[in-house]
């Protein structure tokens, strides 16, 4: 071997040194950047995943009447507990329970731990064909309960939704 073959041979050992440290480095920052981007993507599902609830209520002419707990949020919708306090004060875990006669009258025995997925809703009173005077004694008995829901999401983050139940005729949305 000659003196020229040697410094050719350290120089290109030289440089697959510092190319190997590069590349671990970039591979370095490569797992940093994917990591930090793992962390904003769940934030952005946690603050973008949210439920929203919301009590809709339906009272038409001919006969039907309706309330209904709507999970308008792009989450799921996990019920905690659920409460409705009607005008004496008294908290009711089912909402038929303040209905006086449950005559022509369908309901859901609401339990906790109920899921509503994104965009769904779930019927806890629904009546068809129902007389206006059937209609009129059910709404008077249902309008002012105040509805008191605890939920969570997903992430296990927890939410209280509380509101009165109102009816609105249905000739303003017609």
């Amino acid at each position: 071997m000659n003196l020229e073959d040697i410094n050719l041979e350290s120089f290109i050992d030289i440089i697959v040194a510092c190319t190997s440290i590069i590349s671990i480095f970039i591979a370095a920052k490569a797992l940093k950047v994917s990591a930090d981007t793992t962390k904003i993507q769940m934030q952005h599902n946690m603050l973008s995943m949210k439920p929203v609830c919301e009590i809709y209520t339906a009272n038409y002419d001919d006969g039907y009447l309706a309330v209904e707990i709507q999970n308008k949020g792009l989450g799921l919708m996990c019920i905690d507990s659920i409460a409705f306090i009607d005008k004496q004060g008294i908290a009711h875990k089912q909402l038929i329970a303040c209905v006086s006669e449950k005559t022509n009258l369908s309901y859901l025995f609401l339990e906790e731990n109920k899921v509503i997925m994104a965009g769904e809703k779930l019927k806890l009173i629904k009546g068809n064909n129902l007389t206006n005077n059937e209609r009129e004694r059910i709404v008077d008995e249902l309008k002012g309960i105040q509805v008191h829901i605890e939920y969570k999401d997903v992430y296990f983050n927890k939410y209280i939704y509380e509101d009165y139940i109102k009816f609105v005729d249905c000739w303003q949305y017609c």
